[in-house]
């Protein structure tokens, strides 16, 4: 799901927003591994910054698409 979302989103939007979500995504991935190895409790923060860049990337491009469809 990164993947496509971050790709449509720097076509249809911004190449420079999606990079800087993209680093807020990877940063959630460490984090997430991180507070994993510590206890599993401890990865609710990572998950959330993961799920959240995840969500505006792949919003992002459906929203792009369809105004350019338009």
């Amino acid at each position: 799901m990164f993947v496509p979302g971050i790709v449509g989103f720097a076509i249809y939007i911004s190449p420079v927003l999606a990079a800087s979500i993209g680093c807020v995504y990877l940063l959630g991935r460490v984090l997430y591994f991180f507070g994993y190895r510590v206890a599993a409790e401890k990865r609710t923060t990572g998950a959330l910054m993961t799920l959240i860049s995840n969500f505006v990337l792949v919003i992002g491009a459906v929203v792009g698409v369809i105004f350019s469809l338009a």
